[in-house]
């Protein structure tokens, strides 16, 4: 069976969190929880970590794309 998977941010993509814009951090992986009969990736989190290289564990709707802006 072939998996299909195609996350919103990819390893390296820097995040933060939708209720803490503040908290900047790395995708540096997926957990992959649920698949259904048709190979589709249902439930799934990812793996990140911080400035201070704690890790954390989020599902794609905690977070959000960081984007800097430069005036």
């Amino acid at each position: 069976m072939q998996i299909l998977f195609e996350p919103e941010y990819a390893i390296g993509d820097i995040v933060s969190l939708k209720i803490n814009p503040e908290l900047k951090m790395v995708v540096d992986g997926y957990s992959i929880f649920k698949v259904n009969s048709a190979g589709e990736v249902v439930s799934w989190s990812y793996s990140t970590y911080d400035v201070d290289g704690k890790g954390f564990s989020f599902r794609d709707t905690d977070l959000e794309l960081y984007v800097e802006f430069n005036n």
